[in-house]
């Protein structure tokens, strides 16, 4: 998926700070309903919508933490974003060539 400019939307992300490292899982800020997967464990790691913190994870907050990230995958597959239908009428439009004022050459 792409913005509107074209690059790669961001989907997620890992930050090692000084004491602790940040999991930032970007659908859990566009489709808040995501939260109702995110068990009861990981909440409580939670710093703003869509940042986990954690100084220490055990194996099983790796597992609910790789359960929020595929539920995420899968809903982001699906966001409608208002520039994706925009975008087929602008590449139409660019299909069509303009002609271009001739350059006035250097004096």
């Amino acid at each position: 998926m792409k913005d509107r400019i074209g690059r790669p939307l961001y989907f997620a992300g890992v930050k090692t700070g000084k004491n602790y490292v940040s999991y930032h899982v970007m659908p859990l800020y566009m489709k808040p309903d995501l939260l109702k997967v995110v068990p009861p464990a990981l909440k409580k790691r939670m710093q703003g919508k869509a940042c986990f913190n954690f100084t220490a994870i055990d194996d099983e907050q790796l597992k609910e933490l790789a359960a929020v990230t595929k539920a995420g995958i899968a809903a982001f597959r699906d966001l409608k974003l208002p520039w994706m239908e925009s975008r087929k009428a602008v590449s139409v439009k660019s299909s069509v060539q303009r002609e271009r004022p001739a350059r006035r050459s250097p004096r």
